[in-house]
Protein backbone atom coordinates (compact mmCIF):
# COMPACT_ATOMS: atom_id res chain seq x y z
CA UNK A 1 0.00 0.00 0.00
CA UNK A 2 2.82 2.41 0.88
CA UNK A 3 4.57 1.62 -2.41
CA UNK A 4 1.35 2.24 -4.31
CA UNK A 5 0.84 5.59 -2.60
CA UNK A 6 4.44 6.58 -3.31
CA UNK A 7 4.08 5.54 -6.96
CA UNK A 8 0.84 7.52 -7.33
CA UNK A 9 2.45 10.58 -5.74
CA UNK A 10 5.45 10.36 -8.08
CA UNK A 11 3.16 9.93 -11.07
CA UNK A 12 0.99 12.92 -10.11
CA UNK A 13 4.07 15.12 -9.65
CA UNK A 14 5.48 14.05 -13.00
CA UNK A 15 2.15 14.62 -14.74
CA UNK A 16 1.50 18.01 -13.13
CA UNK A 17 2.02 20.93 -15.51
CA UNK A 18 5.14 22.94 -14.87
CA UNK A 19 4.45 26.26 -13.21
CA UNK A 20 5.33 28.92 -15.73
CA UNK A 21 7.61 31.59 -14.38
CA UNK A 22 6.68 35.04 -15.53
CA UNK A 23 9.62 36.60 -17.36
CA UNK A 24 10.99 39.77 -15.84
CA UNK A 25 10.51 43.08 -17.62
CA UNK A 26 13.61 45.07 -18.57
CA UNK A 27 13.21 48.80 -18.14
CA UNK A 28 15.47 51.54 -19.53
CA UNK A 29 14.69 55.10 -18.49
CA UNK A 30 13.49 57.46 -21.22
CA UNK A 31 16.66 59.54 -20.86
CA UNK A 32 18.82 56.40 -21.00
CA UNK A 33 20.42 57.08 -17.61
CA UNK A 34 19.52 53.83 -15.83
CA UNK A 35 18.10 50.38 -16.34
CA UNK A 36 16.57 47.72 -14.12
CA UNK A 37 14.52 44.53 -14.26
CA UNK A 38 11.09 44.32 -12.65
CA UNK A 39 8.98 41.25 -11.88
CA UNK A 40 6.16 42.87 -13.92
CA UNK A 41 5.60 45.97 -16.07
CA UNK A 42 6.18 49.00 -13.81
CA UNK A 43 3.68 51.82 -13.51
CA UNK A 44 5.37 55.16 -14.02
CA UNK A 45 4.71 58.66 -12.79
CA UNK A 46 6.75 61.68 -13.86
CA UNK A 47 5.83 64.56 -11.59
CA UNK A 48 7.15 67.76 -10.09
CA UNK A 49 7.02 68.23 -6.34
CA UNK A 50 6.04 71.48 -4.58
CA UNK A 51 9.52 72.95 -5.14
CA UNK A 52 9.37 72.18 -8.87
CA UNK A 53 11.89 69.34 -8.60
CA UNK A 54 11.31 66.61 -11.21
CA UNK A 55 10.72 63.14 -9.87
CA UNK A 56 10.18 59.83 -11.64
CA UNK A 57 8.63 56.92 -9.80
CA UNK A 58 8.46 53.36 -11.11
CA UNK A 59 6.34 51.00 -9.07
CA UNK A 60 5.42 47.33 -9.26
CA UNK A 61 3.09 45.85 -6.70
CA UNK A 62 3.46 42.09 -7.11
CA UNK A 63 1.17 41.25 -4.17
CA UNK A 64 -0.51 42.92 -1.21
CA UNK A 65 2.70 42.63 0.76
CA UNK A 66 5.29 42.84 -2.00
CA UNK A 67 6.35 45.96 -3.91
CA UNK A 68 9.37 46.98 -5.97
CA UNK A 69 10.09 50.55 -6.87
CA UNK A 70 12.65 53.01 -8.10
CA UNK A 71 12.38 56.68 -7.33
CA UNK A 72 14.55 59.19 -9.15
CA UNK A 73 14.68 62.80 -7.91
CA UNK A 74 16.54 65.53 -9.78
CA UNK A 75 17.75 68.37 -7.58
CA UNK A 76 18.83 71.85 -8.70
CA UNK A 77 22.50 72.35 -9.63
CA UNK A 78 24.62 73.06 -6.58
CA UNK A 79 22.49 71.00 -4.20
CA UNK A 80 24.78 69.54 -1.55
CA UNK A 81 27.77 70.98 -3.46
CA UNK A 82 31.00 70.31 -1.60
CA UNK A 83 29.32 67.92 0.86
CA UNK A 84 30.97 64.49 0.90
CA UNK A 85 28.80 61.81 -0.73
CA UNK A 86 28.85 59.67 2.42
CA UNK A 87 27.35 62.56 4.39
CA UNK A 88 24.61 63.15 1.80
CA UNK A 89 23.79 59.43 1.82
CA UNK A 90 23.55 59.43 5.62
CA UNK A 91 21.05 62.31 5.49
CA UNK A 92 18.97 60.42 2.93
CA UNK A 93 19.15 57.21 4.97
CA UNK A 94 17.93 59.08 8.06
CA UNK A 95 15.00 60.48 6.07
CA UNK A 96 14.15 56.94 4.87
CA UNK A 97 13.44 55.99 8.46
CA UNK A 98 10.24 58.03 8.54
CA UNK A 99 6.62 57.36 7.60
CA UNK A 100 5.64 53.69 7.72
CA UNK A 101 9.14 52.85 8.93
CA UNK A 102 9.44 55.39 11.77
CA UNK A 103 10.80 53.52 14.77
CA UNK A 104 11.54 50.44 12.63
CA UNK A 105 14.09 47.87 13.72
CA UNK A 106 17.27 48.36 11.71
CA UNK A 107 18.38 45.04 10.22
CA UNK A 108 21.42 46.43 8.46
CA UNK A 109 23.02 49.48 6.93
CA UNK A 110 26.18 49.28 4.88
CA UNK A 111 28.04 51.02 2.08
CA UNK A 112 27.60 49.63 -1.44
CA UNK A 113 29.00 50.63 -4.79
CA UNK A 114 27.47 50.78 -8.22
CA UNK A 115 30.26 51.03 -10.72
CA UNK A 116 32.27 54.03 -9.51
CA UNK A 117 29.45 55.48 -7.37
CA UNK A 118 29.04 55.16 -3.63
CA UNK A 119 25.72 54.19 -2.14
CA UNK A 120 24.08 52.73 0.96
CA UNK A 121 22.01 49.61 1.43
CA UNK A 122 19.51 49.77 4.24
CA UNK A 123 17.26 47.05 5.64
CA UNK A 124 14.64 47.55 8.34
CA UNK A 125 11.52 45.89 9.72
CA UNK A 126 8.47 47.81 10.87
CA UNK A 127 5.90 46.69 13.42
CA UNK A 128 3.42 45.80 10.66
CA UNK A 129 5.32 42.75 9.38
CA UNK A 130 6.98 44.53 6.45
CA UNK A 131 10.67 44.46 5.59
CA UNK A 132 12.19 47.37 3.65
CA UNK A 133 15.41 46.72 1.77
CA UNK A 134 16.75 49.43 -0.45
CA UNK A 135 19.78 51.03 -1.99
CA UNK A 136 20.31 54.75 -2.36
CA UNK A 137 22.75 56.50 -4.66
CA UNK A 138 23.56 60.22 -4.94
CA UNK A 139 25.04 60.88 -8.39
CA UNK A 140 25.70 64.52 -9.26
CA UNK A 141 22.45 66.12 -8.14
CA UNK A 142 20.25 63.08 -8.74
CA UNK A 143 18.99 60.79 -6.01
CA UNK A 144 18.25 57.19 -7.01
CA UNK A 145 16.31 55.02 -4.56
CA UNK A 146 15.90 51.35 -5.44
CA UNK A 147 13.56 49.78 -2.90
CA UNK A 148 11.66 46.62 -2.07
CA UNK A 149 9.00 46.30 0.60
CA UNK A 150 8.04 42.71 1.32
CA UNK A 151 6.00 40.98 3.99
CA UNK A 152 8.20 39.13 6.48
CA UNK A 153 6.50 35.84 5.68
CA UNK A 154 7.31 36.21 1.95
CA UNK A 155 10.83 37.53 2.30
CA UNK A 156 12.53 34.21 1.54
CA UNK A 157 10.50 33.69 -1.66
CA UNK A 158 10.59 37.25 -2.98
CA UNK A 159 13.25 38.06 -5.59
CA UNK A 160 14.55 41.04 -3.59
CA UNK A 161 18.25 40.58 -4.38
CA UNK A 162 17.54 40.02 -8.08
CA UNK A 163 15.69 43.33 -8.29
CA UNK A 164 18.30 45.31 -6.34
CA UNK A 165 21.18 43.82 -8.33
CA UNK A 166 19.47 44.56 -11.66
CA UNK A 167 19.71 48.35 -11.20
CA UNK A 168 22.50 49.88 -13.30
CA UNK A 169 23.56 53.40 -14.19
CA UNK A 170 24.00 53.53 -17.95
CA UNK A 171 25.13 57.18 -18.21
CA UNK A 172 25.38 60.21 -15.97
Amino acid sequence: MVRLAAALLALSIAAAPAVAQTPWVSYVSADGRFEAAFPAEPKTADVADASGRRKLDLIVEAADDEAYFISVSHFPPGTEAGVPTAEVLQKIENASRQGDFAGAAILGSEPVTLGRWQGRELAMRNGKGLVYRGRIFWIGTTLYQVVTVVGETRLAQAPVRRFLDSFKIVKE
